[in-house]
């Protein structure tokens, strides 16, 4: 899915849930995903322990958003070119900051919404058959949309999380366990 069309689905959802605004909660946020990533790039399909934490201000279903991205650990993949084998890894990780939507269906199902800029870092490393290395550096800002579903507990909840962050022709996928605390 493609962040106008994630970006459109979150407006419309939004709209059409006007009357249940009034029940959101307006406040400080921490909210965070911890699981699995998965970088997919030219030449590179890894998976990885990752993360990412956010704090925010919500005023009733929408806020705004700023955090940090990272893995554990670099994404690593093999390829062959001829006769040639390559070994490539690589570590991403980044700023964000954009907006957010939550909406309760019930006092303790909800869902959330985000949407914003990813200003991104990468290291590269590729390694030859012989042992030459080369390594490069690139960063740039792209973009990151993510939803979740939550179960609400007081002035927390727990739930599955999903974001796609898009760093240059590069896109990492993080899944995983979702949790929010409001202040």
């Amino acid at each position: 899915m493609t962040f106008p069309r994630l970006a459109g689905l979150a407006l419309c959802a939004a709209l059409c849930s006007t009357p249940a605004f009034a029940s959101e909660h307006t406040g400080w946020v921490y909210n965070g995903l911890l699981g699995q990533a998965s970088l997919h790039a030219d030449a590179l399909s890894d998976t990885r322990f990752a993360s990412n934490s956010n704090i925010g201000y919500r005023w009733g279903a929408f806020g705004v958003e700023a955090g940090h991205t990272m893995s554990f650990g670099r994404f690593r993949d093999s390829f062959g070119s001829g006769s040639s084998a390559f070994d490539v890894d690589a570590k991403l990780s980044g700023w964000n900051g954009g907006l957010n939507f939550n909406h309760d269906f019930e006092p303790h199902w909800g869902m959330q919404a985000r949407a914003g800029l990813f200003a991104w870092d990468a290291e590269t490393r590729v390694t030859d058959s012989v042992g030459a290395r080369t390594a490069s550096k690139d960063s740039g800002r792209d973009w990151y949309a993510g939803a979740s579903l939550d179960y609400n507990h007081e002035r927390k909840s727990y739930g599955l999380g999903y974001t796609r962050y898009k760093a240059g022709d590069s896109h990492m996928y993080l899944w995983g366990l979702h949790t929010e605390f409001r202040f």
